[in-house]
């Protein structure tokens, strides 16, 4: 779901077709994002630990 709004769709159309509420995609976006951000810090506990991914590969 994060993956299809960072690819440019946006967020009403994922969160209909999922079923979830807006603002919930909302905060995994954000969320994601600053993750993201933090990994670039040197010596960030985010680079030695990364996210994974947990959606469904269709």
């Amino acid at each position: 779901m994060v993956s299809k709004v960072l690819a440019g769709n946006t967020i009403r159309p994922v969160v209909v077709e999922v079923g979830i509420t807006p603002g919930q995609l909302y905060l995994w976006v954000n969320k994601y994002k600053i993750h993201v951000n933090m990994a670039k810090m040197p010596g960030s506990f985010f680079k030695k630990h990364p996210i994974k991914s947990t959606e469904e590969k269709h």
